[in-house]
């Protein structure tokens, strides 16, 4: 009950505070903001797709959640990239990459698996570490599980794919919500961006004026709300024990105190999947590859160098 008041009484808020002043930001402004010079645009159907492809070495590609971008990954990217080719994508309907023209009729998450295999073909990587977090965990096993042969490890970070989308965090409720559309004229204000957000990180000092600023300027960039909220209001059906054919060598990380997608998933994920390992980081949230990227790079490292 005392979720869905706070939801409620967030959303009279927007309502009130919302036709005051326009919070959209130009597809212009934010490409020139958040590329640097390692970012590129691939042509991939309609999309013209931002990604970053550093380093040598055996590949690593890397996949964001849902309302994230590729910048999540910056240290662990900035590491591996020293003996590794690292890979990462905004993925379609979030970050620089923006919307899909429209999403199909049956909610599936193929659409999404099928779009990082056009990557990856295109891209002409064939044999690959995984890594994905939140819905980019969910794509990640789901693709493993289509193509075991391109995956040589899997990381799974605080994935979904074991619970419904409209038990995941308040965000998603609020775009669900009679109040859904509210905010979709004049975009989010950076208030409410960051108590969304903030409910993502267990360090409470992790939620910078950079990190905020950038995901509520790329939240509001062009195309990028409309999404978020089409994509918040996709059920798309879930098929746990797909995640039980999984193959591959399996790393498991999880942040104790993630608000978003329970830690009781962890041990969901441990149950159905054969070669696993586990870690549960005490004091992280639901991005702990970007909250601590020293303590779970090191566990990530151990894992990869094992035969």
């Amino acid at each position: 009950m005392r979720s869905t008041s706070s939801i409620l009484f967030i959303a009279v808020l927007l309502l009130l505070g919302s036709t005051s002043c326009k919070h959209t930001k130009t597809i212009a402004y934010t490409n020139e903001k958040y590329t640097n010079s390692a970012s590129k645009f691939l042509d991939l159907g309609s999309l013209k797709v931002h990604y970053r492809d550093e380093g040598d070495g055996k590949p690593i590609v890397m996949v964001h959640g849902l309302g994230g971008f590729l910048q999540m990954w910056d240290g662990w990217a900035e590491d591996f990239s020293k003996d590794h080719r690292v890979i990462r994508m905004d993925l379609p309907m979030a970050g620089l990459t923006g919307p899909i023209d429209h999403l199909p009729d049956q909610p599936t998450i193929d659409v999404f698996v099928e779009f990082l295999h056009g990557f990856i073909m295109t891209l002409g990587i064939d044999d690959f570490h995984l890594a994905g977090n939140s819905l980019g965990g969910w794509i990640a096993w789901e693709y493993a599980v289509a193509h075991p042969e391109k995956v040589d490890k899997l990381i799974l970070i605080d994935a979904a794919g074991l619970i419904d989308i409209k038990d995941g965090p308040k965000a998603v409720k609020l775009s669900r919500g009679p109040f859904g559309k509210l905010f979709l004229k004049s975009g989010v204000p950076k208030w409410v961006v960051k108590s969304f957000y903030k409910g993502a990180y267990g360090d409470k000092k992790q939620v910078t004026d950079e990190r905020v600023t950038r995901f509520y300027e790329i939240l509001n960039r062009e195309g990028n709300l409309r999404a978020f909220y089409d994509l918040s209001n996709y059920d798309i059906e879930l098929d746990k024990d797909k995640v039980n054919g999984l193959s591959m060598p399996t790393l498991i990380l999880w942040g104790q105190d993630d608000n978003w997608i329970d830690v009781s998933n962890a041990y969901d994920f441990e149950k159905r999947i054969k070669d696993n390992e586990l870690k549960v980081f005490p004091g992280l949230g639901h991005a702990p590859m970007e909250e601590n990227a020293a303590e779970t790079l090191k566990v990530a490292r151990a894992f990869l160098i094992k035969e």
